[in-house]
């Protein structure tokens, strides 16, 4: 079983020019698999794009895995279009596999 565990904390830099934690963190877990992703340093001015790459090979979905993998996306897609930046974020999904 695996545990996911996740925290941010306003950097030195931040602190200095008075900005707060632009960090971000999602992830799904079940008992065979974690998905997770992070951006670290997202500021609100910028145009950020994610590209997430989820593994389609048959060894995901032989291990029970596949309905996690989509779950994670899906989750990553999700904690993005909450968030305040959603206006500024570009999202590429390109499989591994195929």
């Amino acid at each position: 079983m695996f545990t996911a565990t996740g925290g941010s904390v306003v950097g030195r830099h931040h602190r200095r020019a008075g900005r707060g934690s632009q960090d971000a963190y999602a992830w799904t877990r079940t008992d065979h698999a974690v998905v997770a992703a992070v951006c670290d340093d997202v500021a609100a001015s910028e145009v950020v794009l994610v590209t997430m790459m989820p593994d389609d090979s048959g060894s995901i979905a032989a291990a029970g895995n596949a309905r996690a993998v989509r779950d994670g996306h899906n989750l990553v897609l999700d904690a993005l279009a909450a968030s305040k930046q959603a206006g500024e974020i570009f999202v590429h999904t390109r499989y591994l596999n195929g």
